[in-house]
């Protein structure tokens, strides 16, 4: 038996080890992001939402529309940030092939949409930005889950009018917490500098946090201590009640951190290599179930888009059987922390059929192939 944790963190004890920073390390690291996405300006902030709250905050100044098109599969925090804004939500239902929002049309009494590229996979970008300039709609990326992808050769983040990251510790890019605003309104960027302070403190439970991270998800750690405990859980999943999101209050904080930024400049260092990696284990395990799919649903890539697997997700309707086959077998997964809203059938599903394999960089062909033949023999099992 194999032992494969779900997650492997893309930061290192080394990463942690604190060294000097000053504020030329959020210069430095909102530069190199510029450079990255091809965008003229970039906020390093201290969440996605504070990030999508900024950039909504600007539109609802500029622009007498309320409504904002969001996915109707998508993480609580979104349509939180709409609503405390004052704006109405509309859902548009996701499509059931490629997870991902479906939008058909738009007309000229919306505000923005937000297409969220969900686990490294990319929207529909070009017919997007088509029917939302005839409309003269903004397009705000939710790339929280984007780092890394590409549409059609350019970096998720670089169509939209605005786009928003998140860096929290199971990213594949992490700062341990923060976000970032990209774009190239520069009345946006000034409105975001006016808010913004800067500080060099150290988040003591984000560093314990990232610790534990690092140090569970190392495969003879995790078999003797985590893999037992999840084993006997049932219900309820320890990892999931660790890293899942805290519900916080309703104020949006705009603070900059030098520690934080000079761990994204590291992260910059070594972020190809680990991408490069995820994005082959999402291409050779998609591969190695692509048989399989009559039994299961793997999300469609749109055309001339290349993942970057944040998460390999499957949908299934027995995925609570095929969660403890799998752990069973050694290898842990994960249902993910969205939820869906609506009236959309398709949302629904995906809230309650939605599998996420691992895929991270540190897995070999053979982890790939052990998971693969995993899966089928418990399709085989159901037959």
């Amino acid at each position: 038996m194999k032992i494969i944790p779900r997650f492997s963190p893309s930061i290192s004890w080394d990463d942690l080890i604190l060294k000097k920073s000053d504020n030329s390390s959020i210069e430095i690291f909102q530069k190199l992001f510029c450079n990255y996405l091809g965008k003229r300006y970039c906020l390093f902030l201290p969440s996605g939402r504070s990030a999508l709250y900024l950039i909504l905050s600007y539109l609802k100044k500029i622009d007498k529309r309320k409504k904002v098109i969001l996915p109707a599969f998508t993480h609580s925090s979104i349509p939180e940030v709409v609503s405390a804004l004052g704006l109405k939500v509309l859902f548009q239902d996701v499509s059931k092939e490629t997870f991902l929002i479906d939008i058909e049309n738009l007309n000229s009494d919306i505000l923005a949409v937000v297409p969220t590229h969900l686990f490294g996979l990319s929207c529909e970008m070009k017919k997007i930005l088509e029917l939302s300039k005839t409309h003269n709609v903004y397009v705000i990326e939710d790339c929280a889950q984007g780092m890394g992808a590409r549409y059609e050769g350019r970096p998720l983040g670089s169509w939209g009018y605005a786009c928003f990251f998140s860096f929290s510790i199971t990213k594949n890019f992490t700062t341990l917490s923060g976000g970032l605003v990209a774009t190239d309104d520069y009345d946006l960027f000034k409105m975001g500098l006016k808010m913004i302070e800067k500080y060099n403190s150290i988040c003591w439970e984000e560093m314990l946090k990232a610790f534990l991270f690092i140090f569970f998800s190392k495969p003879v750690i995790f078999l003797g201590i985590l893999y037992p405990l999840l084993s006997l859980g049932n219900k309820k999943d320890i990892l999931e009640l660790i890293f899942k999101e805290r519900k916080r209050s309703k104020r949006y904080r705009f603070e900059q951190s030098s520690f934080k930024a000079s761990l994204g400049i590291r992260q910059f260092q070594k972020f190809n290599t680990i991408n490069h990696r995820r994005k082959m284990n999402g291409v050779y395990l998609r591969s190695l179930l692509s048989e399989a799919d009559h039994k299961l649903v793997i999300p469609k890539i749109a055309e001339k888009a290349e993942p970057s697997y944040l998460s390999f997700p499957i949908a299934i309707y027995k995925r609570n059987q095929l969660k403890h086959f799998l752990l069973r077998k050694g290898i842990d997964t994960t249902f993910g922390f969205l939820q869906a809203y609506g009236d959309c059938p398709n949302a629904k599903f995906l809230e309650n059929s939605i599998l996420h394999l691992p895929v991270h960089h540190r897995l070999r062909k053979s982890d790939l192939e052990y998971i693969a033949e995993s899966v089928k023999d418990f399709l085989n099992c159901e037959v």
